[in-house]
């Protein structure tokens, strides 16, 4: 069984053109600016330049903001696990599949609304 049909929950995927943004905070070092890769109701895929940030699966960290995904917009922090992370060495990327921890229920709700939208347009 791959990663996608363990999914809980439909997401929707963004390409570089999209503009999507996500600013964490990661403890102990500054905020980064990382590329939303793909977002459902319980998580978020995220890429960022290699070496930019030390980070290792399992780390908690906090989404501050949300940039140029028209249609939803929050700017106070959302507590993130890092559940996976591959490293494009290649590329010079770190690519990261992150879940939402303890994300308030209206949140929840906006983001499941979103990805519904936006799959069918």
């Amino acid at each position: 069984m791959n990663k996608i049909e363990q999914r809980k929950h439909a997401r929707l995927l963004f390409s570089a053109a999209d503009q999507a943004r996500a600013l964490i905070e990661v403890p102990e070092q500054e905020i980064v600016t990382a590329t939303v890769l793909d977002i459902s109701e319980s998580g978020i895929g995220l890429s960022l330049r290699q070496n930019e940030i030390f980070i290792d699966q399992g780390e908690h960290c906090i989404m501050i903001e949300l940039r140029g995904l028209v249609g939803i917009h929050f700017d106070f922090g959302i507590e993130i696990e890092v559940r996976w992370l591959l490293n494009y060495e290649a590329m010079g990327l770190l690519a990261l599949g992150c879940q939402f921890i303890n994300i308030p229920p209206p949140i929840r709700s906006a983001l499941r609304d979103f990805v519904a939208r936006n799959l069918t347009t």
